[in-house]
């Protein structure tokens, strides 16, 4: 009968302050890589690495960082926020009307958002134009333009 032997459980090492601060001491005065300076101490090389990153990069500036706003500034940023949108929303209703009350749109010109018109090969459109069908739009408007003018001149 075999027994089934278990690995014992890792904990995760916790080293002091002072120990920390003495293994960087170490390893930046002895000039030697970190990989010997950890073999020499036990540890692992990437352990060295994480000390001195964090003793660059303060603590208090990852917190505050991470620091939550209060009810107060959401509230101020909201309704800010909420005031902003009205005011790009009105501003985007005025364009809209200085551009269907301009001198340069024309029904044949301007485009008909529930029209449905086939063109060459068969293609419909439908709801909102794009610009290459505005510039269709724009296009057969003017050939008819030009040919109208053509049979007045051609009546005189």
């Amino acid at each position: 009968m075999k027994t089934q032997l278990r690995k014992p459980a890792r904990t995760k090492a916790r080293y002091s302050e002072e120990y920390k601060q003495e293994a960087l001491e170490l390893w930046r005065a002895s000039g030697r890589s970190a990989a010997k300076v950890a073999a020499e101490l036990g540890i692992r090389p990437p352990l060295l690495y994480r000390w001195a990153h964090a003793e660059r990069v303060p603590n208090a500036s990852k917190r505050e960082s991470k620091a939550k706003h209060t009810l107060e500034e959401l509230e101020a940023e909201n309704r800010r926020l909420r005031q902003e949108n009205a005011k790009l929303l009105e501003q985007r209703e005025v364009l809209k009307n200085l551009w269907a009350s301009s001198p340069k749109c024309r029904p044949e010109v301007c485009p008909n958002p529930t029209d449905e018109r086939s063109l060459q090969g068969g293609l419909v459109m439908r709801g909102a134009l794009g610009l290459a069908q505005r510039l269709l739009r724009l296009e057969e408007a003017t050939q008819q333009t030009r040919a109208a003018r053509s049979r007045e001149h051609s009546f005189t």
